[in-house]
């Protein structure tokens, strides 16, 4: 039930999201998912990811869709059909012509909770990440989506006030964004991440929390939440 709330919401999210965009001529009739790897100066396994393409479009500049997965999760997880079943989705707003076609794609985080620590992996994601697949596909660098499920809209919200001009729209699913300390079940106490002298310390838990993320740009600049 959980999933298939989260399913609905984000269909219509992002059919707000991107409704708005300027619908190419041509019929898309076809879509492809790929799964490679980045290579990263910060680890040597590299980073996989999972990207959606429509075929029949692919040299044209379409909006993309930055995915951030949930605690336990990887790559794959926006497109399993028992997960985020992305791929159906897209595949049927598009076909329906009640969104343009898009570009999406899903980097395996791990359980990173898209911050730096042993694996740098807020660097990894705005200093090889992005640009490497915005180097790779053409990519409508105004119409830049966000969506994060749980420990990924953690991360959405925090990559969106720290980079307010990259995004113009950040979906939060469930965002696992605790304020003040996450509750006693909660997965992120159980990771070194947030962790001193293997306990849980609310201090490092605040330092990265979006509440205490300085705001620096104008409020216009910020994306749609």
């Amino acid at each position: 039930m959980k999933q298939l709330f989260i399913k609905s919401c984000f269909s219509i999210f992002i059919l707000y999201s991107i409704s708005s965009c300027n619908q190419p001529e041509e019929t898309v009739e076809y879509f492809t998912v790929t799964t490679s790897k980045v290579s990263s100066k910060y680890t040597d396994e590299g980073i996989e990811y999972v990207a959606y393409n429509p075929t029949v479009l692919k040299d044209s500049v379409l909006p993309i869709l930055y995915l951030l997965h949930g605690h336990g999760g990887n790559n794959n997880d926006w497109f399993d059909e028992e997960e985020g079943n992305i791929r159906i989705i897209l595949d049927s707003l598009i076909i329906n012509n009640l969104i343009p076609p898009v570009r999406a794609v899903s980097f395996n985080a791990q359980n990173s909770w898209y911050v730096n620590h042993n694996i740098p992996f807020e660097k990894i994601y705005f200093e090889e990440l992005i640009p490497y697949f915005e180097s790779k596909y053409l990519i409508d660098t105004s119409n830049r989506i966000i969506v994060g499920n749980s420990m990924g809209g953690y991360g959405a919200l925090n990559y969106s006030l720290k980079h307010p001009t990259l995004f113009n729209n950040s979906i939060l699913l469930a965002p696992a964004a605790y304020n003040p300390v996450p509750p006693e079940l909660s997965s992120s106490r159980k990771i070194n991440i947030y962790k001193k002298d293997d306990v849980f310390n609310d201090s490092i838990w605040q330092v990265n929390l979006y509440r205490n993320i300085e705001l620096n740009a104008e409020k216009d600049s910020y994306p749609t939440f």
